[in-house]
């Protein structure tokens, strides 16, 4: 049995496609490419997103948080701007950042912790099996 007071952590991921590109907004799209190479140009990407959020147990439902909850806060705040669409056009933060694995990591971390319930401490963005990227608290 844990000892009273420890807390505990929740994982959650979701997943979904969307595309993106590295692009500087004071560059020329020949700029870009020679910058970035092939990225420069919109590709997409299967993503994942896994968030860590600790929080004590709550000892009469045996639950971190409530999992409903939490899975609205990602589809919200993850699924529902990004899904299907380009990072790179559709929301103005990236206008001016490119839209890197690591940038979106601490973006969604960003975007997500004042909403969900417990402490958010950690956000893996995940474009392929190869590549990922974490922002910690």
């Amino acid at each position: 049995m844990p000892k009273r007071g420890g807390r505990t952590c929740l994982i959650r991921s979701i997943s979904f496609r969307a595309s993106h590109r590295y692009q500087l907004a004071g560059l020329s799209p020949i700029e870009n490419r020679a910058m970035f190479g092939e990225v420069a140009e919109s590709h997409w990407h299967d993503w994942k997103v896994t968030v860590w959020v600790t929080a004590q147990v709550d000892p009469e439902t045996g639950m971190l948080c409530d999992l409903p909850s939490l899975d609205r806060i990602l589809q919200e705040h993850i699924l529902i701007p990004f899904a299907d669409k380009d990072f790179s056009q559709g929301d103005p933060f990236f206008f001016d950042h490119p839209a890197t694995t690591e940038r979106l990591a601490g973006y969604f971390f960003e975007r997500l912790t004042s909403h969900i319930e417990g402490e958010l401490i950690r956000v893996r963005v995940s474009e392929d099996d190869s590549l990922a990227a974490e922002y910690e608290k």
